[in-house]
């Protein structure tokens, strides 16, 4: 279990593109201070707070066989439960009479616009304070059980050996609550009669994760065999064969800024877009996979002064997802808070073999 709170300071993102939404106000006839005059900035200085909670815990059943048998093994169960509770909350609103707070998102509209009650918050279902323009409140862990065995055999004893080993896994992998931002209906520069909090509406200010279904399981096996030969005292060759993978997981948002390269548009840099069609990143990522071919050598020299380890190898990496940048606004284009849902995204390491 590992609790985590922290404050950092903002106002570097705060002060760019978007300043004069979050924080400079010119109302016009129309607005909440029909007063052109009253046009003015507010304060700069701007945080983002994470409280953080993290609870894993592994559990795993082991035998094995007497280590100076001719044919020995080891073999057990795995079990693994990883949860994390995320709530991010960016204070970088500083024209606080021009908004109402945001809330809890209570339910959302599908695309034929029905309205579903729903909460979709998993920590937090409490109205935030003024000044937070945007928060994820976001709940994701994975559940992962296994088998295993591996069996060592002499051909050779004390100088050429076989291992042969494999693992099954099943692993579910899960991903639950809301993104919610101020705009959309929540402006009240331009929509002064939005609710508060501003969580409705057809052109809702939020991306439920509740309704994007993600739940996702996938299991199988890995293998490795591998053949060592010790060809003297200071002198080991060997040879093997492994497979590695890494879990599904998931993308947070399955849409590109209408402004982006890889989405249709006016724009000369979206031609290859509207030639080609467009292309969103999908909500799911399947496991990716790993095949390992290695031959290696591990020797030592002059009385053990010196050591020499080498290794040949090839991998095969298939179904990796990799980064695709896409701008985060443009001409006409108004939205830092999908920016920063593109800058929280959750990223995975490579997988390892074996």
């Amino acid at each position: 279990m590992r609790n985590v709170e922290h404050v950092q300071d903002y106002t570097s993102y705060a002060r760019g593109p978007y300043a004069a939404y979050y924080q400079c106000v010119n109302p016009t006839a129309n607005s909440k201070t029909p007063n052109p005059a009253a046009a003015r900035c507010f304060t700069p200085s701007s945080t983002w707070r994470d409280l953080e909670r993290n609870a894993h815990q592994t559990h795993e059943l082991r035998f094995s066989t007497p280590a100076d048998w001719r044919i020995r093994g080891v073999g057990g169960l795995f079990y693994e439960s990883y949860q994390l509770q995320n709530q991010v909350d960016f204070f970088y609103l500083t024209a606080l009479p021009y908004f109402n707070p945001i809330g809890s998102p209570t339910g959302y509209y599908t695309p034929n616009g029905a309205f579903v009650s729903a909460p979709v918050t998993s920590n937090n279902p409490n109205v935030r304070p003024l000044g937070d323009a945007f928060f994820n409140d976001i709940t994701r862990g994975y559940r992962q059980q296994a088998a295993y065995t591996s069996v060592d055999f002499d051909l050779i004893p004390k100088t050429l050996t076989l291992t042969a080993g494999t693992r099954y896994s099943r692993t579910d992998t899960w991903e639950v609550g809301s993104t919610v931002g101020s705009f959309g209906g929540c402006q009240l520069i331009n929509y002064p009669k939005a609710p508060n909090p501003c969580a409705y509406g057809p052109n809702q200010p939020f991306i439920d994760l509740n309704a994007e279904n993600l739940d996702r399981t996938s299991s199988g096996f890995r293998s490795r065999v591998n053949l060592s030969w010790k060809v003297a005292e200071d002198a080991l060759l060997y040879y093997t064969w492994s497979q590695g993978f890494r879990a599904g997981a998931f993308n947070r948002s399955a849409h590109n800024c209408p402004c982006s390269p890889l989405s249709k548009g006016p724009y000369e840099w979206q031609t290859q877009a509207n030639k080609h069609g467009s292309w969103k990143p999908p909500l799911t990522l399947a496991p990716d996979s790993l095949t390992n071919n290695e031959l290696g050598w591990k020797t030592t020299w002059m009385n053990r002064r010196i050591q020499w380890d080498g290794a040949i190898y090839q991998e095969n990496w298939n179904q990796a997802q990799i980064a695709v940048g896409a701008p985060g606004g443009g001409p006409g284009v108004r939205s830092p808070e999908r920016h920063r849902e593109r800058e929280t995204q959750q990223g995975r390491q490579a997988p390892r073999s074996g």
